[in-house]
């Protein structure tokens, strides 16, 4: 736990716990101490101290590293190749829309009336690519970037598979909340994933007791935005956040450390979590397709 009473001391004197004669006011996102920039191990929200890090390593020495050590390794060492995947395919759509208008966005946006029409058009890919078409240049870069933040951590400590089952199924859950709440309005943007990074990345913090208050402003900022912008989705922010707080806590169940045994004796099987977010990802598809149906009956039966 925290040492308040050092917390309080470390903040008075502004001083590096390991360098004394360096002034710093970065605190340990872990125990509170105040460390210096050669001392920090960065995170997306803060930044971890050496102490927190040596310690995590003690404590699961000889074993499968846990959630504390393999969160300070992951930053410095974890080689996101999902999260860098996601982000070059979407600013080479984002190029794509620039030179062609309308016409990528109008393919790949989504609208829950659209995903069937008049009951011979298909497409159900559009509660996916919703996540690869913005709406200009700020749009894309501010989710590239906040995805880059948060996958560089999450991706090394997940693993590849698990991590993009968690964005697959966070973006599924922006477009079911989409589908319930606005089911005639049309959507772009990969914000409803991004949200689900958020999540996730609360789950893994509050793991490691780490200090969530930083995160929690991020959030609560970038949803009062929604609800005051017009022009934003609130709808698949809320849908994503939700789906991405489930999806990292069953991905967490393969992450957390040593857990040999479940309670009757059993062991649990190494990709549990995995297994469970993939199947949570179809089940919001399939409740995507299933909503949006019903709307384009009864759009066609209100229409005719």
């Amino acid at each position: 736990m925290p040492d308040y009473g050092q917390r309080a001391e470390q903040r008075a004197d502004n001083s590096c716990y390991r360098h004394p004669d360096r002034q710093s006011f970065v605190l340990c996102q872990r125990c509170g101490k105040t460390i210096c920039g050669d001392c920090q191990t960065p995170a997306p929200v803060g930044v971890i101290c050496p102490g927190c890090v040596a310690e995590a390593k003690r404590a699961h020495k000889g074993s499968r590293p846990g959630l504390g050590t393999r969160l300070s390794r992951a930053a410095a060492l974890g080689r996101p190749v999902v999260t860098y995947s996601i982000i070059a395919v979407t600013l080479l759509v984002y190029a794509v829309q620039f030179v062609t208008g309308g016409f990528v966005t109008n393919l790949l946006l989504f609208n829950p009336v659209t995903l069937w029409v008049d009951g011979d058009r298909f497409e159900p890919w559009r509660a996916l690519t919703v996540t690869l078409v913005h709406g200009g240049i700020w749009h894309v870069l501010f989710n590239m970037v906040t995805l880059w933040l948060f996958g560089r951590v999450l991706e090394p400590l997940y693993g590849r598979l698990r991590f993009g089952l968690v964005w697959v199924a966070a973006a599924l859950g922006g477009s079911l909340a989409v589908v319930i709440a606005t089911p005639t309005g049309s959507v772009i943007g990969a914000s409803g994933a991004v949200f689900g990074l958020f999540g996730a990345y609360f789950v893994v913090m509050r793991q490691a007791r780490m200090n969530t208050t930083s995160l929690l402003v991020l959030v609560g900022i970038n949803v009062v935005m929604g609800f005051i912008n017009p022009g934003v989705s609130w709808q698949a922010h809320i849908g994503g956040l939700l789906v991405g707080l489930l999806a990292g806590w069953l991905v967490s169940r393969d992450v957390r450390g040593p857990r040999a045994v479940s309670t009757d004796g059993r062991k649990r099987p190494p990709a549990s979590g995995a297994v469970l977010v993939g199947v949570l990802a179809l089940a919001l598809f399939g409740a995507c397709l299933l909503w949006a149906n019903t709307i384009g009956v009864s759009t066609a039966v209100a229409g005719g």
